[in-house]
């Protein structure tokens, strides 16, 4: 997280929104699903959406850019995001990769100022791909876990929703939903 005027989002939650970068609706059965999927990726996306900071808070509108970078002939993204809302700011980098063997995608992120790091893998659901994120929370160091659907509604339209347990309560609620375009 760059920056916070109050309560700030918690870290571990800025990593994991930048997990929230898309994914298409085509199954990621062989390596040419994989790299077809992150082909669709890439490029600039811009969206606007939601964010709960915890259970009981009000969703705030929120606005974000992303951008994907193919490289490793095709296997790999480079990922930016950035966020911003009313009362917060936050931006990450990171890599999604395909492993044709397993057919897996695998996700790492770290956020630009709080330096937090989130990992997680997914496999393609038949209509998108869903990520298991794990990290810490920054004050307890307790275990964190999220889960990202994503899914492209078209060409030019990526839908994402991130659904978290509350550390304090273990009470699952979606902490973000963006729809992004391009």
């Amino acid at each position: 997280m760059a920056a916070s005027r109050r309560s700030p989002m918690p870290p571990l939650v800025t990593c994991l929104l930048v997990a929230a970068l898309g994914a298409v609706s085509a199954p990621a059965h062989a390596q040419s699903g994989g790299t077809d999927l992150l082909k669709a990726l890439s490029g600039v996306w811009q969206g606007r959406g939601t964010v709960r900071q915890s259970p009981a808070a009000a969703a705030e509108p929120v606005s974000c850019r992303y951008e994907g970078t193919l490289s490793g002939e095709g296997l790999a993204l480079a990922l930016s995001y950035v966020c911003l809302g009313v009362e917060f700011k936050f931006d990450a980098t990171g890599a999604l990769t395909f492993d044709p063997a397993s057919e897996r995608f695998d996700v790492i992120l770290t956020t630009a100022a709080a330096n937090r790091r989130a990992e997680g893998s997914g496999k393609s659901n038949g209509t998108g791909i869903d990520l298991d994120l794990k990290g810490r929370h920054p004050e307890s160091g307790a275990e964190v876990t999220s889960r990202f659907s994503m899914s492209l509604a078209s060409a030019d339209k990526l839908v994402n929703v991130l659904r978290s347990a509350d550390p304090e309560t273990g009470k699952t609620f979606n902490v973000l939903q963006v729809t992004f375009s391009r």
